[in-house]
């Protein structure tokens, strides 16, 4: 795994600033509509974190828009890199 994790926005300030801090390198990624930093789909091999974390809700489509979890995802499935979902533990069946 690189040492480049990224994250989606609202993504926990402790747990970057405890990454950061262990010498991992943070990069923000956008869901595509937030803005917030590298569109998560265009992640590709040259520009690629070994790891992606982020809250449920910003993987989740909205009205009106169609994008689908899988589609969000897509680059982090071709190029293998894990993902961490974060939601509530009472939650994580439903999720």
């Amino acid at each position: 795994m690189t040492k480049i994790i990224g994250y989606l926005e609202g993504t926990n300030a402790v747990w970057l600033s405890t990454l950061s801090l262990k010498g991992y390198d943070v990069l923000p990624l956008s869901n595509g509509y937030d803005g917030h930093g590298l569109n998560i789909q265009m992640i590709h091999l040259t520009r690629k974190p070994g790891l992606v974390i982020g809250y449920l809700h910003k993987l989740l489509p909205s009205a009106p828009y169609e994008t689908t979890i899988e589609e969000l995802l897509y680059r982090t499935k071709i190029f293998n890199i894990p993902v961490i979902v974060v939601c509530p533990k009472e939650f994580h069946e439903r999720a």
